[in-house]
């Protein structure tokens, strides 16, 4: 089942003027918005006007939007394809199905991918894919399900869900790419689920 997540931008634009009226995802970027179908996406601005369009090919993308860049990654592949409002940037492929990918404002990107003998491999790459940060998720910890920067785009939050005595427990990890250890901030009770991760302030 697809999921629609719909930006509401200032002027006429998305959908009047694109003509896109049954999106996979809608999200703001710098200077307008991008739209990813099911075969393509799509950059706009603010007010509908298409400046820049590409197929990645993928069969389940999904769509990670950071300031000015954005990524389409193949959910359970292991491709990314990053690009700017104007350009593609560059593909990067991995040695383990992709699970999860988001970026900072300053077009930082992180990439959970799947890896043996642990739950999930994070990484955090700056905007030239220089790995900048790397942690190994264990059983206990669980599997990142969310992750979301910080307005600073030095730390991050990551949510994840973990199984417990059968039940499904979610926590919230803070983490800082200049430092190697982690902290739970929050361990939702069993059978909580994470909805949505959005880091709101500086603090």
């Amino acid at each position: 089942v697809d999921t629609t997540r719909i930006a509401l931008m200032p002027g006429p634009g998305w959908p009047q003027q694109t003509g896109v009226m049954e999106p996979t995802q809608v999200l703001p970027m710098t200077g307008g918005f991008v739209e990813l179908g099911s075969s393509d996406a799509v950059v706009y601005s603010p007010y509908g006007l298409k400046s820049f369009a590409i197929q990645p090919g993928y069969a389940r993308p999904v769509l990670a939007v950071g300031g000015t860049h954005f990524a389409v990654y193949n959910r359970a592949g292991n491709e990314l394809t990053v690009a700017s409002r104007t350009a593609k940037l560059y593909t990067q492929t991995f040695d383990d199905s992709i699970l999860l990918c988001a970026m900072s404002n300053n077009n930082s990107l992180a990439v959970v991918t799947e890896f043996s003998r642990y739950t999930a491999l994070l990484r955090v790459y700056d905007a030239s894919m220089h790995q900048t940060y790397s942690w190994k998720t264990t059983q206990t910890q669980g599997t990142p399900i969310a992750v979301d920067f910080s307005p600073d785009n030095r730390r991050f939050a990551v949510g994840t869900l973990a199984a417990r005595q059968g039940q499904l427990q979610c926590g919230i990890y803070f983490m800082d790419t200049a430092s190697e250890e982690e902290g739970v901030a929050y361990k939702a009770s069993q059978g909580s689920m994470l909805m949505m991760l959005d880091w709101q302030t500086e603090s």
